[in-house]
């Protein structure tokens, strides 16, 4: 079980997300989108990673707010965030809107087989996944 305050701004709830990259952990902000049913990762961090096109795994679509868009699949070999750590973890890449000022969106995926509890208590939110 991992407990954790986080801050809510105007994008939503935001958490540090850890990514190995080349030996090294980046961290990273992204979004909780209990909408999305799979995390997304924005293009430009993608290729900040090591990931290219080339890397990708299935070409799928995704609905948008701007409609049915046409997106990449990757594993992520380490994806980490409020203490749960993911090997071979599937996401997509989407270029995201940068008035958001965020790297990505866990989505439902990311919280699949725990229990996502978020009290808020704005402009905080304590999240609890266990």
């Amino acid at each position: 079980m991992n407990r954790e305050t986080v801050v809510v701004k105007d994008a939503g709830i935001l958490v540090r997300v850890y990514i190995e990259v080349y030996d090294e952990i980046k961290r990273f902000d992204f979004m909780i989108d209990t909408g999305a049913a799979v995390t997304v990762i924005d293009q430009d961090v993608m290729r900040y990673i090591g990931y290219t096109p080339t890397d990708s795994i299935d070409n799928v679509y995704v609905q948008t707010a701007s409609g049915i868009e046409p997106v990449l699949m990757y594993n992520i070999d380490n994806i980490n965030a409020l203490g749960q750590t993911r090997r071979d973890f599937r996401v997509i890449s989407h270029k995201l809107p940068e008035k958001l000022d965020i790297d990505g969106l866990l989505g439902l995926n990311f919280f699949d087989k725990t229990t996502l509890t978020i009290e808020l208590d704005l402009p905080e939110a304590n999240i609890e996944v266990k």
